[in-house]
């Protein structure tokens, strides 16, 4: 059970910089990249702001579970993010995910169960304390972070780096300089030895921003290494008004 929350917390929590291949939009950002505050506005003005999004594509999940799956993603900015995940060529679903600020339900028609837990519980499973921002900001190429007074700030011809220390957790990001997101973040939480990655890629210019069309994400802990790589097909931001989510009275309760 734990191993298959922490592949779904894998999903929503959350090297060097590659090569962006695909068009993306140059920002008109000039900030002095001598002035940490400058390069923090810069970063969260080039994120990208939406207020409905849908992804498609596919996720090759490595760790306790082997496999390829076809994935759907939908978002309500802050209040919702909806996950399918569907059996190639087949079709059929093999787990629906929904997340609000307090929880995250899960079914899983194969087995026929459902799987509610509190975001709080999905945190102490990975190691690391995210809200639902944090979360649907992983899925997307934003910053995960949140900016402190503590937080440090430097940038060089290449790329912008980051890191806040909040005991105990230590959050680093690597931005691209280009359009200031970020290529490679890490969460490792000192006291649990967790470790979290988020690789960013190929991004696409949209009416929204720039938008990542390879997400690779990476989870350690004392007993489970699990990662993610999404390639997202297709994405667009027409408003939602379906996040289906019902539970069969026959699904046994986990």
């Amino acid at each position: 059970m734990n191993r298959l929350f922490l592949i779904i917390g894998v999903l929503f929590v959350f090297f060097q910089s590659c090569n962006l291949r695909k068009k993306q939009a140059e920002n008109n950002l000039k900030p002095d990249l001598n002035k940490s505050e400058e390069i923090q506005a810069a970063i969260i003005k080039s994120a990208l702001n939406f207020e409905y999004l849908s992804i498609s594509g596919k996720v090759d999940i490595s760790g306790p579970i082997e496999q390829s799956l076809g994935i759907k993603i939908r978002m309500k900015r802050s209040e919702i993010l909806w996950v399918s995940l569907q059996v190639p060529f087949i079709g059929t679903e093999a787990i629906r995910a929904y997340i609000d600020k307090d929880s995250i339900k899960v079914i899983s028609p194969f087995q026929k169960e459902y799987y509610p837990r509190s975001i709080k519980q999905i945190n102490e499973i990975a190691g690391v304390q995210l809200n639902l921002d944090q979360l649907q900001n992983a899925f997307i190429g934003n910053s995960i972070m949140a900016y402190t007074k503590n937080s440090r700030i430097s940038a060089d011809s290449d790329s912008i780096y980051t890191q806040t220390q909040e005991a105990p957790l230590n959050i680093k990001e690597t931005l691209y300089l280009n359009n200031f997101r970020p290529a490679y973040t890490q969460i490792l939480h000192e006291k649990q030895n967790t470790f979290f990655s988020v690789l960013n890629s190929d991004f696409s210019a949209s009416e929204k921003g720039n938008m990542p069309t390879k997400v690779f994400i990476n989870a350690i802990t004392s007993k489970d290494k699990a990662g993610l790589r999404l390639e997202y097909n297709s994405f667009d931001f027409k408003e939602i008004t379906n996040f289906p989510f019902n539970v069969p009275a026959s699904y046994q309760i986990r």
